[in-house]
């Protein structure tokens, strides 16, 4: 996917997926470019196969820095979604 294809209000996100800078941003460029970038979709989300599944909603109550560089920190702190 070019940058260009990704919607104005996703760029920053999507740029911090793609420079490593974020894991959440990662999880949330994916889902979003899965469903065609509409945001209610990802909550809707009717893929439970994709390993993503469980991370697609957000971070858990004691949340994830948006600007991850910890090596320590694990995708494992983000909540599971509620269904």
């Amino acid at each position: 996917m070019k940058r260009e294809d990704v919607p104005e209000r996703y760029r920053p996100m999507y740029d911090r997926a793609l420079a490593g800078r974020s894991r959440k941003a990662a999880i949330r460029a994916h889902c979003l470019m899965c469903v065609g970038w509409d945001a209610s979709e990802v909550r809707r989300c009717s893929a439970p196969a994709c390993p993503l599944f469980p991370y697609r909603v957000g971070p858990s109550k004691e949340g994830v820095d948006e600007q991850e560089d910890d090596e320590t920190t694990s995708v494992d702190r983000l909540a599971p979604a509620t269904i």
